[in-house]
């Protein structure tokens, strides 16, 4: 099965148990910003961070320095990235219990041309 295929399968599986009310709405005090997009990116620089500090723990010359990379990656993934997560299972659940979904639109912006609706 392709990715796509596995994604879209998953999408639908959430999106049921959002309409359900089986997924909790923990919005509170877990982001300080307010859109999608930017936990989105902020879920993005955590992994290009955490690659770059695997790169680096491969590279490090002593234990004490691999070690304290090591706490930087598990820090990354066992807080940041959870709390990360459940922001944007928060906000997408919030998005489809509101019905608001026809703010995602696919507007035909690659034409160079100009834009029309």
């Amino acid at each position: 099965m392709s990715f796509a295929k596995k994604f879209e399968r998953l999408l639908k599986d959430f999106i049921r148990e959002v309409m359900a009310g089986t997924v909790p709405l923990h919005t509170h005090n877990l982001i300080a910003t307010d859109t999608l997009g930017e936990v989105l990116e902020k879920f993005i620089v955590l992994h290009i961070r955490v690659w770059n500090l695997e790169d680096a723990a491969g590279l490090a010359e002593t234990d004490e320095e691999f070690v304290k990379i090591q706490r930087k990656i598990n820090h990354c993934f066992k807080v940041m990235r959870p709390r990360l997560l459940n922001a944007i299972n928060a906000m997408l659940a919030e998005v489809i219990r509101e019905d608001r979904m026809g703010y995602v639109t696919d507007y035909p912006i690659k034409q160079y041309g100009g834009f029309e609706e």
